[in-house]
């Protein structure tokens, strides 16, 4: 969602966009409605790096933005000759046995320029991609932009002291640990019989988490929910949001549902340790007894609710689309200038 808010802030710019994957037909097109040109790749590697060269080549004079684009395409843009580049990083897993580390590595190595500029969405992400992948070039700290004006309390809202509906809002992937959110849901219930669960998302892991639900016998009070096209509804209307992910670059939802004026218990991982820096109150430990963890913040939920007005003060700065632009605005004056 990021590249479309970019192209509307410097609307004073010529965007054009190559999207390596086609469009998928009843899925949400981010570039809808957007006065940009937009080119598609292929499901197919080879076609999608041939398409890629070509519109590559034929733009290389031009700043390109790549985001978390794997080496093999970042590579192609490099031999097309793209010379001013900023590369974000917004992912933390690069590969899943050792040789797909020893292949991708060095083609990291071969793909990434001196002159490209890399920046990632969270002290973390890049520190694990200078550890990781790649330490030869300077990685910038970009947040990801998320905007107050959309994602914003519900007026005369009263907060409750104890939890009515606890949602989760995002995608339903493996490393999201949604097996423990169902099973730390049904603790939940014994303390807070009264609870309503919704999961809202898409993914990979929709049928799993499904038959999950119905194997525990939970389908009348956690609800699979599917795609929300406005998650900060979603945000207002509910009491809490769990996440419990394990694997997470940023997490924007928790930067939402904070502007939103609904607390978050998180998964004390290094991403969620970060957003949260001031605020430790908002994470449990996934290991041990996560549930209990969870009941004993939940009996206090009037804490969560006040730390959660002073952390929306917070990020309503820090994580603003303003600083974003600012700090993207700076990098690409820098970058036109090389």
């Amino acid at each position: 969602m990021i590249l479309p808010q970019v192209t509307g802030h410097f609307a004073q710019d010529h965007f054009s966009a190559f999207v390596i994957r086609p469009a998928v037909p009843g899925k949400p097109d981010v570039y809808s409605g957007r006065e940009i040109s937009v080119r598609y790749g292929s499901y197919s590697n080879l076609k999608a790096a041939f398409r890629l060269f070509k519109y590559a080549r034929t733009n290389r004079d031009y700043v390109f933005h790549a985001f978390n684009t794997g080496p093999f395409f970042l590579l192609i843009l490099r031999i097309a000759g793209v010379r001013h580049l900023i590369y974000s990083i917004h992912g933390t897993q690069y590969w899943k046995n050792g040789r797909q580390k020893f292949i991708l590595k060095n083609l990291w190595r071969c793909a990434i320029s001196n002159d490209f500029r890399i920046t990632s969405n969270s002290v973390f992400s890049g520190d694990v991609f200078r550890r990781e992948v790649f330490s030869g070039n300077t990685v910038s700290l970009l947040y990801n932009p998320v905007d107050g004006t959309l994602f914003k309390p519900a007026e005369g809202r009263a907060r409750m002291p104890v939890p009515s509906r606890i949602v989760y809002c995002g995608r339903l992937d493996k490393g999201k640990n949604l097996d423990e959110w169902i099973r730390v849901a049904g603790e939940i219930l014994k303390e807070f019989p009264d609870t309503l669960f919704e999961i809202y998302g898409d993914g990979a892991e929709y049928e799993s988490v499904r038959d999950s639900i119905a194997r525990n016998g939970q389908g009348d009070s956690i609800f699979l929910r599917g795609y929300t096209a406005n998650p900060e509804q979603v945000f207002r209307e509910a009491d809490l949001l769990l996440f419990l992910s394990r694997q997470e670059s940023f997490g924007n939802v928790v930067v939402e549902s904070i502007l939103c004026g609904t607390p978050v218990i998180a998964g004390d991982i290094p991403s969620m340790r970060e957003i949260f820096r001031n605020y430790p109150e908002f994470l449990v430990g996934l290991d041990g007894n996560v549930g209990q963890a969870v009941i004993n913040k939940l009996k206090d939920l009037e804490l969560l609710n006040r730390k959660c007005e002073e952390a929306r003060q917070e990020f309503l700065e820090r994580f603003s689309p303003e600083k974003h632009f600012e700090k993207l605005n700076d990098l690409y004056s820098v970058i036109q200038g090389q």
